[in-house]
């Protein structure tokens, strides 16, 4: 059972993150895909989210399961 996590493909923190879960996942429990990716805006459709909002990182666990749910998180925006 793989969690799916969808994050903006344009952020190079997001892709630094992606790799340091990577070199860490042992047990090969997480897939990536970009929030630009078709994949990302059909599967949170589903929950009713957009794909649009690239502060906020998406992780569909237990993807593809009768128990899959989505969890989020959302970057903070920084005042000036």
């Amino acid at each position: 059972m793989a969690d799916l996590v969808f994050y903006d493909g344009v952020c190079g923190l997001c892709n630094r993150s992606n790799q340091f879960i990577l070199k860490r996942d042992s047990a090969d429990r997480f897939r990536f895909a970009s929030l630009q990716d078709s994949t990302a805006r059909e599967i949170l459709h589903r929950y009713g989210r957009g794909a649009d909002d690239l502060d906020t990182v998406y992780v569909i666990a237990n993807y593809g399961t009768p128990t899959e749910r989505i969890l989020s998180k959302g970057v903070p925006s920084s005042t000036s």
